[in-house]
């Protein structure tokens, strides 16, 4: 392309190439530097004539190595054996035939339309095949660039079998080869020699410029760039490439161009050297990216928004690793106030058990004392009856025999209450099979005497005895309790006399043990009160005998216990597991 500055050149040529290039190595210079693979075979399969580019890529820098072998020289032989099946199809059915496939070049797999067509001559005979290759894997043909070329080559195989036969056949045949090229190329193609002078473009380039008919016409490359520098973006950097280029002849230059309507042309170009390695003039190629780099742009986005993507979810997962630790900390906060808490309330609970023996232990002692006084009242006639003997001068060792038999039994009777209290003190250490009958046999045993002084009376049913399994001495505690609130119940309702009983029977694989008294019932509203620790309705009550008995059946001996309100009094329902369901 000639600098701004220079003269008008004359015109240059689109068509009819053989016609306008004198020098024949003008003409091979062109076609060396073109980056099409052209070549033509005879009626063996051998190559005849090739252009440096098909050299370059399968044999060496010189085309001569390649003429007179067949292309299972060159290529791969799959390859090879497509190219013969198409060159065979092109001959027999006198056409064109393209196919688009992969060959190894340098090394390298590279994608490339091919094209083979029968080379006719004027009388109709068939002289061999032409082929022309473009590499399109960075940028594929269009179809209907193809399709123009396979229509051309058709009419320029006529042409180049004709050219073969006249006496400019080395000219006229490379002029042909060369505008088949040009016209088939997906690239603009522009080439001026060193004066400025318009040698060839094609139609290509004429097209993606949207240059007017009118200014192609004209030839003029004065004309012509300044058409082309009114298309660009930055019109002072496309002239200034230019100019660069054209006064260091021999430099090669590749850039990418931003038109004024938004496309993006790859501009290459190339100095034409002949063999001698004289620079003979310049090629341009300009290629439309327009598609690739909106495709790269748009990959970028995909990528900026990729990348912010990432670091969302980067600054997510730190905050999310932040929060964790927070919860670590919130946890470990939380494990040691539950670990306090559990510490307060086990010292809480063990306040609560020695609060309830202690009130346990202060009811037997009441216990003791009724079981004690009749005794101590026998006892005390006893020792009176003797006095009055020994008086009266009736004190016989018969009498003194018998009054010491009667002390024996009575004190015998005391030390075994004793006893009996004592054990119910007694802590168990696991679990074992009790019978139900009799330790509520013996917890009313230990009681009875007191509730009777209160006129309270205690009966006890039962249709069968059960075995349950627990713990058998806080077991009794909790029957205790229970009959100690009904006890209580009765005297706060201002009766005279009072009814306890219990009764013994088995529910779905249950020990259940009833406790219904004549108290006169508690209040609805307190109803789900009752077991809650220090909650009491007594004046002098502590509250924690139910929780406590609650604790012992739900929590160590993995029962139940609940209460009920009935006509005249309460029910309080034990349920402790059998033994052999245990």
């Amino acid at each position: 392309m000639p600098e701004k500055s220079r003269n008008k050149s004359e015109s240059g040529s689109a068509t009819g190439i053989s016609r306008s290039i004198q020098h024949p190595e003008s003409l091979q210079a062109i076609i060396d530097n073109l980056p099409g693979l052209l070549w033509i075979k005879d009626r063996d399969g051998r190559f005849t004539e090739a252009n440096n580019a098909f050299s370059r890529a399968f044999s060496s820098e010189n085309p001569q190595q390649v003429l007179g072998k067949t292309g299972y020289d060159l290529f791969q032989e799959d390859v090879a054996l497509k190219l013969s099946e198409m060159e065979r199809a092109a001959v027999s059915e006198m056409g064109k035939q393209s196919q688009t496939g992969y060959i190894s070049v340098c090394g390298r797999n590279r994608l490339f339309q091919v094209l083979v067509s029968p080379l006719v001559a004027a009388d109709g005979t068939v002289n061999g095949t032409t082929g022309y290759a473009t590499d399109i894997t960075d940028s594929k043909v269009d179809e209907e660039t193809f399709v123009a070329f396979s229509d051309f080559m058709e009419n320029k195989n006529k042409e180049v079998s004709a050219a073969l036969e006249v006496a400019e056949e080395g000219t006229r045949f490379k002029s042909i080869l060369l505008e088949a090229q040009s016209e088939t190329t997906i690239d603009g193609i522009l080439t001026v020699d060193n004066d400025g002078k318009v040698i060839l473009f094609n139609s290509r380039f004429g097209e993606i410029w949207n240059i007017p008919r009118a200014i192609l016409e004209q030839r003029d490359s004065h004309e012509l760039l300044g058409y082309l520098l009114t298309q660009v973006k930055y019109p002072e950097g496309f002239t200034t490439r230019v100019n660069q280029l054209n006064r260091h002849r021999y430099e090669k230059g590749r850039d990418e161009i931003e038109l004024a309507d938004g496309r993006f042309f790859d501009r290459y170009s190339s100095p034409l050297i002949d063999a001698d390695r004289v620079c003979l003039g310049r090629i341009w190629f300009f290629r439309d990216i327009t598609v690739q780099k909106q495709s790269e742009k748009a990959l970028q986005m995909k990528t900026l928004l990729l990348e912010e993507e990432i670091n969302k979810r980067r600054k997510t997962q730190d905050e999310l690793a932040e929060k964790q630790v927070q919860l670590e900390i919130l946890n470990q906060s939380l494990q040691q106030r539950v670990d306090d808490s559990l510490a307060e309330l086990r010292k809480k609970d063990q306040v609560l058990i020695s609060q309830s023996r202690q009130a346990a232990m202060g009811e037997m002692i009441g216990n003791i004392a009724h079981q004690w006084r009749q005794p101590l009242n026998a006892l005390s006639m006893l020792i009176g009856n003797l006095a009055f003997a020994q008086r009266h001068e009736e004190l016989t060792d018969e009498f003194m025999d018998e009054a010491t038999a009667t002390a024996n039994r009575l004190i015998q009777k005391m030390s075994s209450t004793i006893n009996d209290f004592r054990n119910f003190f007694s802590p168990d250490k696991m679990k074992e099979p009790f019978s139900a009958l009799q330790k509520v046999k013996y917890t009313v045993e230990l009681i009875e005497a007191a509730y009777k002084n209160s006129y309270i009376t205690i009966t006890v049913e039962a249709e069968t005895d059960c075995t349950l399994h627990g713990f058998p001495n806080e077991y009794s505690q909790v029957l205790m309790n229970l009959l100690a609130n009904s006890r209580d119940a009765i005297i706060e309702s201002g009766a005279t006399s009072g009814r306890i009983s219990m009764v013994i029977t088995v529910e779905d694989g249950m020990g259940v043990v009833t406790v219904r008294d004549t108290g006169g019932g508690i209040p609805a509203d307190i109803l789900d009160k009752i077991f809650e620790p220090y909650f009491s309705t007594k004046k002098m009550g502590t509250g924690i005998g139910l929780y406590m008995s609650k604790m012992i059946i739900e929590r160590n001996m993995s029962g139940r216990i609940s209460a009920r309100i009935i006509e005249g009094g309460t029910e309080f329902i034990v349920c402790t597991p059998l033994s052999e369901t245990v």
